[in-house]
């Protein structure tokens, strides 16, 4: 269990002779458990780097397939679901299954991942994109939002060609007298170098 502003990081080691670790994960402000070697999410945000195939089952009986690559599986437990325990609603006789779950699944990086819902219905989320289902409906899958990346490596400046203007930061301008203004260019081909008006 881990808190509202927490974060749990785990190298998971499954029961099979499989390579291992299976996978690294990261779970942020949620729950999970392990039950016969089976990693179960709860509730929370699981950051996921897979090694390999493996299977992440869900409170609500949905099994999720994961090969090896990069994955986030977010899972939210509707508040008026704690009511009558822990997962149950009162009148439960399982006491065990959130039916009301929102789960979203998306791939980062690598190969597809694999939504099996209760009764068999199966729906493959490939690289790019989120499964969302809630409670007992269909899985619906959408593309991820952009992601923007900063290059903070230096990039040279273009080279200007003969007879066109060189880029604006290779001009540098001076104030000769309050009604002219002369410029020179940073270019050295003879057609820039010669003297501005």
């Amino acid at each position: 269990l881990v808190g509202a502003n927490g974060i749990a990081r785990v190298d998971w080691r499954d029961p099979s002779a499989r390579t291992q670790p299976a996978a690294s994960l990261e779970l942020k402000a949620g729950e999970v458990r392990l039950e016969g070697g089976e990693l179960t999410l709860v509730q929370g945000r699981l950051e996921v780097l897979a090694k390999r195939d493996i299977e992440i089952p869900m409170t609500d009986g949905t099994r999720i397939g994961l090969g090896a690559g990069e994955y986030i599986i977010a899972a939210e437990v509707p508040l008026d679901m704690f009511d009558g325990g822990p997962w149950g609603l009162p009148d439960d006789p399982l006491g065990s299954m959130p039916v009301g779950m929102n789960v979203s699944v998306e791939v980062v990086a690598g190969d597809d991942a694999r939504i099996t819902r209760p009764g068999g219905a199966v729906t493959l989320i490939a690289k790019g994109n989120i499964g969302l289902y809630a409670g007992g409906g269909t899985v619906d899958v959408t593309r991820a939002g952009p992601v923007a990346t900063l290059d903070r490596s230096p990039q040279p400046a273009p080279a200007p060609k003969c007879g066109s203007a060189p880029p604006p930061y290779a001009w540098t301008a001076t104030a000769s007298s309050r009604s002219a203004l002369s410029t020179t260019s940073n270019c050295a081909c003879a057609c820039c170098a010669a003297p501005s008006p």
